[in-house]
């Protein structure tokens, strides 16, 4: 049966993608193999009578394990992995603005159109551009002062508000005070029903020939 079954992978370094790569299954046999089989992993890529594997312009995709096996009449032998690396340049280089990259002194200077590239051995690729737009200083002093402006006039609502209610608690203070509380600085004056007229106190004694008034003085609250 076939020995020393191996894949030969050729170019065997760099090998770059869009190149051409051929992989043969080699084997020493007597009789000669035959047949031959080409496998990536489990897959079958050639089976029958050709040895070789061809990529005419290799993709990154193209990468992986390959294996062949060797057959003649006697029988067949299978290679180990062989393993081929596609070069390739870099791709899909995207830009990303996140809020961890924020710069707090960043101003209005730093407006733009930014883009990055990526680059190693094989090639260069650039990104898409990225507009960034950077908020004026004077629109930022403006929501300040509103800020500022808004906490000015709640304080003042609340003042006016504190002078009201006490302006009201005095007022209903007064209203409710007594009458006579307030007009107890003028004396009363006490008017005798039983007094006689004027005109019949000429015939009566002496000790009817008068009448009385009594007048006093109210005691005040604090007394």
């Amino acid at each position: 049966s076939p020995k020393n079954t191996h894949v030969l992978v050729n170019p065997q370094r760099d090998i770059r993608e869009g190149s051409y790569v051929n992989l043969s299954c080699m084997s020493h046999a007597n009789p000669p193999p035959s047949r031959y089989a080409c496998y990536r992993t489990s897959e079958v890529m050639t089976k029958g009578d050709v040895q070789t594997l061809s990529f005419p312009s290799v993709r990154a995709h193209h990468a992986g394990q390959y294996f062949c096996v060797a057959s003649n009449r006697v029988g067949p032998q299978t290679s180990l992995v062989t393993s081929p690396t596609v070069l390739y340049p870099p791709k899909n280089t995207p830009i990303l603005a996140r809020p961890s990259s924020v710069v707090d002194a960043v101003g209005p200077d730093e407006s733009g159109q930014y883009y990055c590239k990526a680059q190693n051995q094989i090639g260069v690729h650039s990104s898409p551009v990225l507009t960034v737009r950077v908020r004026g200083h004077l629109k930022a002093l403006a929501s300040a002062v509103g800020v500022s402006a808004g906490l000015i006039s709640l304080t003042l609502a609340i003042m006016i508000r504190k002078n009201a209610h006490r302006a009201e608690t005095a007022d209903k203070a007064n209203k409710e005070e007594p009458e006579d509380a307030r007009d107890s600085s003028h004396p009363s004056v006490i008017s005798l029903t039983d007094a006689l007229p004027l005109s019949q106190a000429v015939n009566h004694s002496s000790a009817s020939s008068y009448i009385t008034v009594h007048c006093s003085m109210l005691p005040s609250p604090d007394q």
